[in-house]
């Protein structure tokens, strides 16, 4: 399961008990890879990996509005069909929430044939009760010179530009 617990000056400087569960406890693999981050105007979000009865995990986004007392929007980013792992988030100046992860499943070409690791990118738009998703778009392109695996991507976002960084291995 995922689970979200506070601590604050709105809280007398206490943990928030019990702890708020966003997803409840499922099958294997269940919920991976939580990355919370925060901005302005009380907004949190938090994205995930999860899959449940032993289908791969696709890529989940919660957001709170009010600091984190309540979860009105939450859904998947994108169903991949393969193992997305590791997210990573970020949001711009105007609420648009950046997100980066692995898919460590992606066919590598060249001898002999294997499997890498491909890092995929969407944004998010708050559209009020829900967040809209771009289509998943690749940003780790395999070329002839260049069949590395990549994983594990961390983004920024930088006044108007967008930063990821993520490791490559032969």
């Amino acid at each position: 399961g995922l689970a979200y617990a506070n601590e604050g000056s709105a809280n007398g400087g206490a943990w928030t008990d019990p702890f708020l569960e966003l997803v409840a406890p499922g099958g294997s693999p269940g919920v991976t890879n939580p990355f919370i981050v925060a901005s302005g105007n009380n907004l949190i979000d938090i994205v995930w990996s999860e899959g449940t009865g032993g289908l791969e995990p696709n890529v989940y986004h919660a957001r709170s509005k009010d600091g984190g007392n309540s979860w009105p929007i939450q859904g998947i980013i994108a169903a991949t069909g393969s193992s997305s792992q590791f997210p990573s988030a970020a949001v711009d100046q105007t609420g648009g929430v950046h997100v980066v992860w692995q898919d460590p499943d992606h066919f590598l070409s060249g001898p002999p044939p294997r499997f890498g690791g491909t890092i995929f990118y969407s944004k998010g738009t708050d559209t009020g009760a829900t967040m809209t998703w771009s289509t998943p778009i690749e940003i780790s392109q395999e070329t002839t010179l260049n069949q590395y695996d990549a994983r594990e991507p961390e983004i920024i976002v930088n006044g108007s530009w967008i930063q990821v960084v993520y490791t490559e291995f032969v």
